[in-house]
């Protein structure tokens, strides 16, 4: 009566399928919880997370998704052993975070990069020319170093989406939204974790698999 879904590796949007522990795209994940949620053999849904995070296009989009089903069947997610960026805040729509000894949680931040290959390719006597329309079209490449402007727009969005990520897992974990800037995007172990409201406790795959079937099915004796 336990569905588990794999949130493993790199998460990727617009995936509808899931590659070890690799890799594993938003949309196989929706696919299965709301299978899990259909069918009637279903009592229950554990999450087993192992991820770094992954993209943030269709990531909130997915946890909202997974938050609006709390209730229907209990959800529980498994850290086993990282539940990072992307991974936590898939973690964090379940009903309750369990995380192994081993276990690590939390990373709440955004970040973007820019690589300036312009002396690079000023060494090897290459000139990179740009033809446009539109004053901001080529903001951003990598053969010519970032402009303040180009630099604060792109900060301004790494602000907004950094504040749906907090927002988010402040709902999803009953925090304020102070508690969790206030991690300043640490890592935690698994103690850590539960001093901080990432999770709910320490436990072990297996137990919380068949802790979960026995409290839909109940104990049974012979």
């Amino acid at each position: 009566g336990v569905l588990t879904i794999p949130v493993m590796g790199s998460l990727v949007n617009r995936m509808s399928y899931q590659m070890g522990r690799y890799a594993t795209g938003y949309e196989y994940i929706q696919r299965a919880v709301e299978r899990g949620m259909a069918d009637s053999n279903v009592e229950s849904i554990l999450f087993h997370v192992d991820s770094p995070g992954g993209q943030a296009a269709g990531n909130f989009e997915l946890v909202e998704f997974i938050a609006a089903q709390r209730g229907q069947k209990p959800m529980v997610a498994v850290v086993q052993d990282h539940a990072l960026s992307g991974g936590f805040s898939i973690a964090s729509a379940a009903d309750e975070i369990v995380t192994t000894t081993s276990g690590a949680t939390g990373s709440v931040g955004v970040v973007v990069m820019h690589v300036d290959f312009s002396e690079m390719l000023s060494d090897f006597g290459v000139k990179v020319t740009f033809v446009k329309a539109g004053k901001h079209k080529t903001d951003g490449n990598s053969f010519e170093p970032l402009s303040e402007d180009a630099k604060k727009r792109m900060q301004a969005g790494v602000d907004k989406l950094y504040g749906t990520f907090v927002s988010t897992v402040a709902k999803n974990r009953g925090m304020s939204e102070d508690a969790v800037k206030g991690t300043e995007a640490l890592v935690y172990d698994a103690e850590e974790s539960i001093e901080v409201g990432f999770a709910d406790r320490i436990g072990d795959l297996r137990l919380e698999t068949a802790a979960l079937s026995r409290r839909e099915y109940g104990e049974k004796t012979m």
